[in-house]
């Protein structure tokens, strides 16, 4: 019975498993940036800042696999890797002041 070990039972497919279009849950409960948004988001505006979060998930699935396809064809099967891990490491870089204050964003 996996409805009863699920973390939210009602989207159980039957199947123990998950809905296809809930993929965009699973991302984000395998990462902390869930609870960094509940820190720094108010109440009254989670529903909406996780709304965009969502619609950027899947924006970035729908814009990046042909993007990576492209760079996989054009310069090797590892240019999307590396593509990926130097725009993370550029966003760190550009972010990184910022950090500390969406982090501690909860306890003012």
């Amino acid at each position: 019975m996996a409805a009863e070990h699920d973390e939210h039972p009602e989207r159980d497919d039957g199947r123990g498993g998950q809905r296809k279009d809930e993929m965009g849950d699973r991302l984000d409960d395998q990462s902390d940036s869930h609870d960094v948004r509940q820190r720094a988001v108010p109440n009254e505006l989670m529903g909406r800042v996780g709304g965009v979060y969502r619609v950027c998930i899947m924006g970035g699935i729908v814009i990046g696999t042909p993007l990576g396809g492209l760079l996989a064809r054009q310069f090797g099967v590892t240019a999307p890797f590396w593509f990926g891990f130097f725009g993370s490491a550029l966003l760190v870089v550009l972010l990184w002041r910022e950090f500390d204050h969406i982090v501690h964003a909860g306890d003012r």
